[in-house]
């Protein structure tokens, strides 16, 4: 690892880690969005032109950050679609047994004693 890196790195992760906790709204989170978000500079960094990636790292940031809220509301809606298709049966299975349970009670009423 560079010295570069690593003065850009204890520069800019304070940065990086606070406009991520704000998209994200959970430190654990943010914490891993500023790991990813310096591993992709460090794969990249030859390749940029900016002598300052400020910028560069605070936009790789708020995508990965997007990405994540994506990845959550992805898992939401799956969560959401199963319980869907669970509840339905659900409320058969108890409808059915509640009036099972009312048509023998009326079956019963309208017996005579010996009936029973």
């Amino acid at each position: 690892m560079s010295i570069r890196f690593q003065e850009i790195y204890h520069k800019y992760a304070g940065l990086v880690f606070s406009v991520s906790n704000r998209i994200v709204l959970s430190p654990s989170v943010a914490e891993e969005i500023v790991q990813e978000t310096f591993v992709r500079y460090f794969e990249r960094a030859e390749g940029l032109d900016n002598d300052d990636p400020k910028y560069w790292l605070v936009k790789v940031a708020t995508n990965l950050c997007f990405d994540e809220l994506r990845r959550r509301t992805r898992s939401r809606l799956e969560l959401f679609s199963t319980f869907s298709r669970l509840i339905p049966m659900f409320t058969t299975t108890i409808g059915t047994k509640v009036s099972n349970r009312l048509s023998s009670k009326l079956v019963l009423e309208n017996m005579n004693p010996q009936e029973r």
